[in-house]
């Protein structure tokens, strides 16, 4: 099914408001297009980032949500949605989030080591450091990045030396 003249019309607006950087006439638009034509449902991520970009950190949040109820198959939805929760300082939703991420792709190194740092700034050690170990495992080169005041800075040298 292709989608009807109006869902191509709110798109062709959508995409003009975007170059024009008018993000509320943007999402305004591409709503109104995936209302019309059901597919266009993937652009609830692509508003979602455009806030993002915006600085508007919490219509960007809605936007996630929006992406992640419409495919909760996003994995990439769900680790931008605990991005913002790790900005509000939010661990726990953090936490959830990335989770939810994981499940669908356990391969994602930032996402187990901002999962790490979540619960290091918790104080719960043992799933810290077990994100931390996974996190290294898919990407060696991350315990490099490592520096001092970084919550998980601790476990550093002891995973080095494989004591950990």
């Amino acid at each position: 099914m292709e989608p009807s003249e109006n869902a191509k019309k709110y798109m062709a607006l959508g995409h003009a408001s975007l170059a024009a950087h008018d993000i509320d006439s943007t999402a305004k638009y591409w709503q109104m297009a995936m209302e019309e034509y059901a597919p266009y449902q993937s652009f609830y991520f692509v508003i979602a980032n455009a806030y993002l970009e915006a600085g508007q950190r919490d219509k960007a949040y809605a936007f996630y949500l929006k992406s992640v109820e419409n495919d909760p198959s996003h994995e990439q939805a769900f680790y931008e949605l605990a991005l913002c929760d790790m900005y509000n300082r939010d661990w726990q939703k953090a936490i959830t989030h990335f989770k939810e991420s994981l499940k669908i792709d356990p391969n994602q190194a930032l996402a187990h080591y901002y999962l790490a740092s979540c619960y290091g700034v918790l104080k719960q050690h043992e799933p810290a450091i077990s994100n931390l170990r996974r996190a290294v495992a898919v990407s060696p080169d991350l315990l490099n990045s490592l520096c001092e005041g970084d919550v998980l800075y601790p476990y550093r040298n002891k995973i080095e030396a494989g004591t950990l």
